[in-house]
């Protein structure tokens, strides 16, 4: 009796699938997402701190995915009466952010629940004391090349209770070489801290209802589409 080992497949994924289409043209990174005319999806699902979360004007967001051969482009309008940011660093993530988990090596783990090197999980801050401070963007994992990373591009506006944010990160910064067709683990999360006293993660709301960031098989799919 002979049997043969199937290969990994990327889907169906439990949390879903998302496209990333790519852009002829950069956008312009001012902080609205005017110019992009890709898919818009939620980010509404409240992973942490739900007891904290009132109403949408409190926290609820959408977001837009583009790349070309340099970029991968994330564009965010997020819902959030008061902007709260005061941490820097490693601590950005204990306010208000954005944050992105990546596998880039979908296929050669698909099964695997634990993060390994292949799994990224970046968090960008749209200004340290207030949108027109110092923006910041902070690798977490892989843990061993941890740090930040001053080469990704984040550009915000804020007006009547909306962050509206543009993010260009570059591809070295992921280890990828980008091709359509190409599928990743992917999965976009909305840090909240209304406390302008201490720098605390109050409540995540993200893309993926049941977003895990320690488990990258509870993360969505990502397909770039030329």
């Amino acid at each position: 009796l002979v049997t043969t080992t199937p290969l990994p497949t990327t889907e169906p994924r439990p949390a879903g699938k998302f496209t990333a289409d790519f852009m002829t043209t950069a956008p312009v990174l001012d902080g609205p997402w005017d110019e992009w005319t890709n898919t818009a999806y939620p980010a509404k699902f409240i992973v942490f701190g739900k007891e904290n979360v009132a109403d949408k004007a409190d926290l609820e967001g959408s977001f837009r995915v583009g790349w070309d051969n340099t970029y991968l482009y994330l564009a965010t309008k997020v819902y959030d009466e008061k902007y709260v940011q005061n941490a820097t660093d490693v601590n950005i993530f204990k306010g208000d952010s954005i944050e992105l988990l990546f596998d880039v090596d979908l296929v050669g783990d698909v099964n695997s629940n634990e993060l390994n090197s292949d799994d990224y999980q970046l968090v960008f801050s749209a200004g340290k004391g207030g949108v027109n401070g110092v923006k910041e963007t902070y690798l977490y994992y892989p843990s061993n090349v941890a740090g930040p990373r001053a080469t990704v591009k984040i550009a915000v506006v804020y007006g009547a209770g909306i962050i509206r944010t543009e993010i260009a990160i570059p591809w070295n910064v992921l280890g990828v070489s980008p091709t359509s067709g190409k599928q990743f683990g992917f999965a976009l999360s909305l840090n909240d801290n209304d406390s302008e006293s201490q720098n605390i993660q109050q409540s995540v709301m993200s893309s993926v209802l049941n977003r895990d960031f320690r488990d990258p098989t509870t993360w969505a799919l990502l397909e770039l589409k030329q």
